[in-house]
């Protein structure tokens, strides 16, 4: 990857816009906060985009708080860069509108690793290899020859623990491991990370119940799948991110080819996540054929719809 057109576009610029995807993880939000406190070090200016409110679950994250959703601040100002963090194109990553506003295109970097990505920037940081975007970003900044500052640290190591499910899914690589051993050494809060990753208050159990309740098999296609609605989730009043959880949970299911998992938005469309530890199975190139992307053993996408139930059952109407 050309690391040196990315430092020099970067130390060129003046003003620089750092976006996180819609819906944001971990992983896209602990690598762009990690480059928005590099370049604040460099004396850059820096705004940090996201097209939807963050969980307040991520308020531990440094650089948290500078986190904008304001689209209409930021479509009137000049940005000589723009980077997007972990996202297969520019409609999920929620900028593919704001860029038609600009007056002024910024040039666009892409940073992510997906094997779905579109190759959208006119730098394409793509590493379908790295275990998540904070393992590509961690090599990126080495590459500039900086040192890590703690804060730094924790919201990359909040990236890769993210993605690999803390070190449990076949993301997790020797790479991934040797660059969080040395994250840790940086200072990386990897306490405030664990309570993030694994922390479950009574309602969300209460409400993980319900999800599992719902558990059904496809016996022809042996594929496991189950359902939220956005009631369920207002019920009980949890956050969305905090209940999506579950979907690397459910990848533990045994002697299935594949689990899917269905989150109905309050915005009319339908959150599907495939998450396959069979190895065989691309489940990247079934969410693809409905539009969406991802891994080979962990994908997603979106469809318009609301999920009714009636007398026991359930359809997507």
């Amino acid at each position: 990857m050309n690391f040196a057109v990315a430092h020099r576009a970067l130390m060129q610029a003046s003003s620089v816009l750092l976006v996180s995807h819609q819906n944001p993880d971990g992983d896209t939000l602990g690598s762009a906060l990690a480059m928005a406190q590099f370049l604040i070090q460099q004396g850059k200016k820096c705004t940090h985009y996201c097209a939807t409110p963050l969980a307040q679950s991520f308020a531990f994250l440094p650089g948290y708080q500078r986190v904008t959703m304001d689209r209409d601040r930021i479509a009137v100002q000049h940005y000589d860069v723009m980077i997007v963090f972990d996202a297969g194109d520019l409609t999920y990553a929620g900028v593919q509108k704001l860029l038609l506003l600009f007056t002024h295109k910024p040039y666009l970097i892409n940073i992510d690793h997906h094997a779905t990505n579109t190759l959208f920037g006119d730098l394409n940081l793509v590493d379908v290899s790295a275990s998540s975007t904070a393992e590509i970003v961690y090599a990126l900044l080495m590459s500039f020859k900086v040192t890590l500052t703690s804060d730094i640290a924790t919201n990359l190591l909040m990236g890769i623990m993210t993605d690999t499910g803390h070190f449990s899914n076949l993301a997790t690589t020797s790479r991934s491991l040797h660059i969080a051993a040395k994250l840790l050494n940086l200072g990386a809060h990897y306490k405030a990370i664990y309570v993030y990753l694994h922390a479950k208050s009574l309602q969300l159990l209460r409400l993980w119940g319900k999800i599992l309740s719902r558990l059904q098999k496809n016996s022809e296609w042996n594929v496991v799948y189950t359902f939220l609605t956005h009631e369920d989730l207002e019920a009980l009043e949890i956050e969305e991110n905090e209940a999506l959880k579950i979907t690397n949970f459910l990848n533990i299911i045994t002697n299935v080819r594949a689990v899917l998992f269905l989150y109905e938005r309050s915005d009319g469309m339908i959150k599907g996540s495939f998450r396959t530890t069979h190895p065989l199975i691309d489940v990247a190139k079934i969410a693809k054929l409905l539009g969406g992307g991802g891994h080979t053993k962990a994908a997603g996408f979106l469809l318009p719809g609301k999920i009714q139930i009636t007398d026991g059952s359930w359809q997507i109407v």
